[in-house]
């Protein structure tokens, strides 16, 4: 089991500038979360109005390979509810402004894990239609992890 990261911690390691606006190829536009290669992330998930929106998956890549994970919602391209996934651990939060808010409660740790166990199997879902079925085992590997994060 990965390790679960205070917000405090995280926080006092974000840059303190504001992250930019990104495209994806299809030209849906989101922010990435702080402290991420804007450039190099890419949103799977749907668009309205040219902006991503709803549940979905932020990948930050890095020669090629995937090596950060955001599972969660976004709303108008601005990430709201879900986990972060990378080596050091998750980042499970409420976002504004591609930032984790600090929450005393564990209630919202649980909501932000239970958002992003519904994204990474609805990616999966979005794989296996697509016929692409290693990339669907995947994601439903990723979601039973998160889920797993809980007990």
């Amino acid at each position: 089991m990965k390790p679960f990261i205070a917000l405090g911690i995280l926080l006092a390691q974000a840059p303190v500038e504001q992250p930019a606006p990104v495209s994806t190829p299809s030209a849906c536009a989101f922010t990435a979360p702080a402290g991420w290669n804007q450039a190099a992330t890419r949103w799977d998930g749907a668009c309205r109005e040219g902006h991503a929106e709803g549940r979905g998956v932020l990948k930050e890549y890095q020669q090629q390979k995937v090596v950060r994970f955001f599972f969660g919602r976004l709303e108008h391209g601005e990430l709201k509810l879900g986990v972060i996934d990378q080596p050091e651990g998750f980042v499970a939060a409420e976002f504004a402004k591609g930032a984790p808010l600090p929450a005393a409660e564990r209630q919202r740790t649980v909501d932000a894990f239970a958002e992003a166990e519904k994204a990474a199997h609805e990616a999966a879902s979005r794989f296996s239609n697509a016929g692409k079925q290693a990339s669907a085992k995947f994601y439903a590997a990723k979601a039973k992890e998160l889920r797993e994060q809980l007990d």
